[in-house]
């Protein structure tokens, strides 16, 4: 009894092991030379060096050591086996074997091997897949006037009137419901009459869709500006919405939300008085802390009386460029042991794009008020993680572990410096991060209602050599110099260095994966449904349902590209079979 049971309870496992040793490839077997001497010389070096730990590595054929990642063909410099096992008293980024360095001619066999795989570069390659197109039933398409009702809800946050003359148009199949939702949006533009909507309307469009922008940056530490309250009734904490309306309704392109110089401002229309701020709730309480100071209030004649400017609230009707902004002629560096600095700080000047308001490095530079970076321990690299988040929808690491290579420190004293692991998020976003070197989060006050913001140092100092140094005093003075590293959603590395925010942002929005990233956004809005983007996802074998919508996705995006216009990227969405299904298609999840 004993020994049938473990008869049949050894058939899944022996049957597991066949299937992990026999799974799919994309070449054919008969391109893997099993007997070839560069290879087996290969595994003899690793039967003695390696695999005591390793030993699974004796039952890889050439093919899976290429497909693992471990190895690229005729290049060690870009191969993980060659980096760990050269190890770090040689320049690998590893220290592999542990216990003793391997020797001259084993690497030199390792060398060989690798530059012999050669002959794969032309046979082993990722296939482009064949995007399969999804059959929607026919009963559960949706009529003309459903779909137009669907997306005007959508766009205005209410239903339409069956008065409205988009309505009937659409209900008389002189419009298509596309173009009714395209024109109401293009009437909600600043510029633009409103001839087939009315202005509340419009109105109604343009607040539902700051609304939803507004949701798209989530603040990093926003309790940091909130243990301030005076920050949120003088300083627009939806800054990068801000500009994102302004695009949209002012009919610049899309990538203007990373490249438009100087700050913005809201001009409101409201029918009450603005008496009631965000952190009072009465207006007894507005009375009672209606006079502010600006200094050190902790010691005797160094702070002195500020009355700031409230900011406006209701709706907004217009938005411009700002030419005049509140100053305070001194500030603290912090709350505790404060250091004054008699010298005028600018309050709400923004830089260039949405990733540089005030608000939003404020709130995702991940620093404490009163640090200085030092390019080491001390860098905004909380702010590189959202940017990438925020503007490229992607998570860390964006590398691939031998993209990290050249840039692991041996000599570091920074722990994660010094390992491809840890390197694999910090090759990114420390270099990343001298974009916003010279900023500081600072105090007006050392009292418990000042308001937070950020001082900029004037760049005094040389551009360095050196990416990324354990510390440099002088760090925060150099030029905002830095490098972008990072793979995108085709697979390809982007290496290229900047020397401002401007270029960086540049980078950024030349990419395809800037607008297939705002694709993703406007359509899991539309649809509730949501596409995940990572390190070469458009080359990846995946389920029929993820193939198809990142076919969907790519063809959207590549079109907005194109136009530039977010407008003609909803126009598009509604027009897709996915939308006018009663259900999108049945694929959400």
């Amino acid at each position: 009894m004993k020994l049938k049971l473990m008869i049949f309870t050894s058939i899944p496992i022996v049957l597991l092991l066949i299937y992990l040793l026999s799974s799919t490839h994309k070449f054919d077997e008969k391109l893997v030379d099993v007997n070839s001497i560069t290879f087996r010389e290969y595994r003899d070096v690793i039967k003695r060096n390696c695999s005591s730990c390793h030993d699974y590595y004796l039952e890889m054929s050439e093919k899976q050591w290429i497909e693992s990642n471990l190895v690229t063909p005729s290049s060690p410099a870009q191969s993980r086996i060659y980096s760990a096992i050269r190890g770090s008293n040689v320049g690998g980024d590893e220290d592999m074997p542990p216990k003793k360095s391997i020797s001259k001619n084993d690497l030199e066999t390792v060398k060989t091997w690798i530059h012999d795989l050669k002959k794969y570069n032309d046979k082993f390659s990722i296939s482009k897949k064949e995007y399969q197109e999804i059959k929607f039933p026919k009963y559960k398409e949706l009529s003309p006037i459903e779909v137009f009702e669907r997306c005007f809800i959508q766009i205005a946050g209410k239903r339409p009137s069956r008065q409205d003359s988009l309505y009937k148009k659409v209900k008389q199949n002189q419009f298509k419901p596309s173009k009714a939702c395209l024109l109401a949006l293009q009437e909600s533009s600043f510029l633009s009459e409103s001839i087939n909507i009315s202005k509340d309307t419009s109105q109604s469009i343009r607040d539902n869709f700051h609304r939803l922008f507004t949701s798209w940056y989530s603040n990093y530490s926003y309790y940091r500006a909130g243990a301030t309250f005076l920050t949120h009734d003088i300083h627009p904490m939806d800054s990068s919405a801000l500009l994102m309306s302004y695009v949209l309704w002012k009919n610049k392109p899309f990538r203007d939300i990373l490249l438009t110089e100087g700050t913005l401002q809201a001009i409101r229309k409201s029918n009450s008085k603005n008496n009631t701020h965000l952190f009072f709730e009465s207006p007894l309480e507005i009375q009672e802390f209606e006079q502010y100071r600006y200094g050190d209030t902790k010691k005797k004649g160094l702070s002195k009386n500020w009355n700031p400017e409230w900011l406006p609230r209701g709706e907004i009707v217009d938005i411009v460029k700002k030419d005049k902004f509140q100053k305070t002629p001194w500030y603290v560096n912090r709350d505790m042991n404060v250091f004054l600095f008699k010298s005028p700080l600018t309050l709400d000047r923004d830089l260039i794009g949405a990733n540089t308001t005030q608000a939003y490095i404020l709130n995702n530079m991940g620093r404490d008020p009163g640090e200085i970076n030092t390019g080491g321990l001390v860098i905004p690299r909380t702010w590189s993680r959202k940017v990438l988040n925020d503007f490229l929808c992607r998570d860390l690491p964006a590398v691939r572990i031998e993209d990290t290579v050249k840039y692991v420190q041996r000599d570091s004293k920074i722990k994660f410096r010094s390992k491809s692991s840890c390197m694999q998020c910090h090759t990114t976003i420390d270099p990343m991060a001298g974009a916003i070197r010279n900023s500081q989060a600072v105090y007006t006050s050392s009292a418990g209602d000042s308001s937070i913001h950020i001082r900029y140092f004037k760049v005094s100092e040389s551009k360095s050599n050196n990416l990324l140094p354990d510390v440099d005093r002088k760090f925060h003075l150099r030029p905002p110099t830095g490098r972008f590293i990072y793979r995108d959603n085709n697979g390809n590395l982007i290496d290229q260095e900047f020397n401002n925010i401007h270029e960086l942002n540049k980078i950024i929005v030349n990419s395809d994966d800037f607008y297939q990233c705002a694709t993703k956004k406007v359509l899991y809005y539309m649809t509730g449904i949501d596409i995940n983007l990572e390190d070469n996802i458009f080359n990846k074998d995946l389920d029929k349902r993820s193939t198809y919508l990142l076919s969907v996705l790519k063809d959207l995006s590549g079109k907005f590209k194109k136009s530039g216009d977010m407008k003609l990227l909803i126009y598009d969405i509604i027009n897709t079979d996915l939308y006018q299904q009663e259900d999108f298609g049945g694929l959400k999840q």
